[in-house]
């Protein structure tokens, strides 16, 4: 899967966690690629059915990841929501591609 977002967006939480170690910054990174790649990690079944119509509906696509073990998390952080934006134009671009806490929401 591949789609045209308009910018990558983190959360001022997110971005204070990720700069405490580069395995935190490879974290998110690994998140936002694997929503590019059609991995919505840790979805109910029915999102990822929702994530899956999205892409021909241009709707909204969230992905959920949990942190592996080595990284010890941030204030009962054990979470990372991926938000990509639904259709912003008539040529299938997208809004923000956001990481982000579910507090942070």
């Amino acid at each position: 899967m591949t789609t045209n977002f308009s910018s990558v967006v983190v959360t001022a939480g997110v971005h204070e966690w990720m700069l405490e170690t580069p395995e935190r910054e490879d974290f998110i990174g690994h998140c936002m690629g694997s929503m590019l790649r059609g991995d919505w990690g840790s979805v109910c079944e029915e999102d990822a059915a929702s994530n899956n119509e999205a892409l021909e509906s241009g709707a909204r696509l969230m992905g959920v990841y949990h942190f592996p073990e080595s990284l010890p998390n941030m204030s009962g952080n054990d979470t990372l929501w991926i938000i990509i934006e639904a259709v912003q134009d008539d040529e299938g671009n997208r809004g923000p591609m956001t990481a982000l806490f579910p507090r942070e929401y």
